[in-house]
């Protein structure tokens, strides 16, 4: 990159960071929505208490106001446009300035909202200052049953309420490189495919959860992609006939001085959500799902070891053309038993696989 260019993205960097600091308005006291504020309440799976007598429903949820226009979104989108070293085509554009809205969201922090689930209603919040907000509601198991179409309302944000037995199978599955193609090991490509191109199904893997579902399984979508991604990461899931399930997003804030966050290293997170989705779920099965491309071997094997009753297998999507025997593996999965680990490139491939034992 040349001194020009170098000297203006860091020019625009400042700019950025100017625009920031004056929209910043501190706001300790919770407060109720306003009109021009938007509440996105995510879809969320419940669970029973330990003597079974009631549904514990986690709740989440974000606030802020959706800019249109502002001169914060126009000035990172050229920003970009610079770094890429290339002119975008009309529909690249589209893409890209609907997927980015989120990230220039202007998050509300200190906002409380009231959601009702069946009938039980709950105050969540104060928003943090990234605008995500957090409860949970017991609901009598009596009340409602796991057939119910139970929904989290509130003003006009609703959200769809799984209900999960105390036993049976759940499939945790990452996202990029496992069910949807982004090629994370290159920066570059992944940057295009996460915002200038329509999302793309790794092949076979709809058709193998749909099978897995059809014999019982539950599905939690575990992602280091952020939740400014959710709604075109739902669409996918959707629009691809995945199985419905929760999404586990990382919480990153935008910030012009720190776009690299983007990439961090997921590990910790998985690790740390992974072990809540046990903790939460003490009498289900789990068979996890992701690829080479990041730490998904390092982190499966991990849960692996520390639960080792209570997951039936591990499937890695090779994305990286290592060996099963390479040094890698044979690191990540130590003590893991052999047959409960493989890899693989296409759904195909495991559909024929016993994951109930």
């Amino acid at each position: 990159m040349g001194v020009a260019a170098s000297r203006s993205i860091v020019k625009t960097i400042f700019f950025l960071v100017a625009l920031l600091l004056i929209n910043y308005t501190p706001n300790s006291a919770a407060s109720p929505l306003k009109a021009d504020e938007t509440l996105r309440l995510y879809r969320t799976q419940g669970y029973l208490t330990e003597d079974g007598g009631e549904w514990v429903i986690p709740l989440h949820g974000w606030v802020g106001e959706l800019e249109e226009g502002s001169i914060l979104r126009a000035t990172f989108i050229k920003s970009l446009e610079e770094f890429a070293g290339e002119e975008w085509s009309e529909s690249e554009r589209e893409l890209f300035e609907e997927r980015i809205k989120p990230f220039l969201a202007d998050d509300e922090r200190g906002k409380e909202v009231e959601v009702v689930i069946g009938g039980v209603s709950k105050e969540i919040g104060p928003s943090s200052p990234d605008g995500h907000l957090y409860g949970a509601v017991s609901v009598p198991v009596d009340s409602v049953d796991e057939m119910t179409q139970l929904f989290a309302n509130s003003n006009s944000a609703k959200a769809r309420v799984l209900l999960l037995p105390q036993k049976g199978l759940s499939v945790v599955s990452d996202i990029d490189d496992t069910i949807k193609i982004s090629n994370v090991s290159d920066k570059a490509a992944l940057m295009k495919n996460t915002f200038l191109r329509p999302f793309l199904a790794v092949e076979g893997m709809s058709a193998l959860y749909r099978s897995w579902e059809d014999r019982g399984a539950h599905f939690h979508y575990l992602s280091g992609s952020p939740w400014q991604l959710y709604s075109v990461l739902d669409d996918f899931i959707a629009e691809n006939s995945f199985p419905e399930g929760a999404f586990y997003l990382r919480r990153i804030r935008f910030n012009p001085l720190h776009l690299g966050a983007l990439f961090d290293d997921p590990k910790e997170f998985k690790i740390s959500e992974l072990e809540e989705l046990f903790k939460r779920y003490p009498l289900r099965k789990f068979v996890l799902l992701g690829d080479s491309g990041e730490m998904d071997p390092e982190v499966y094997g991990e849960a692996a070891r520390r639960h080792p009753e209570r997951v039936n297998a591990i499937f890695i999507r090779d994305v990286t053309g290592d060996g099963r025997d390479g040094q890698r593996y044979l690191k990540a999965f130590k003590g893991v038993p052999k047959e409960r680990w493989r890899l693989f490139k296409v759904g195909e491939e495991l559909l024929n696989e016993d994951i109930n034992y």
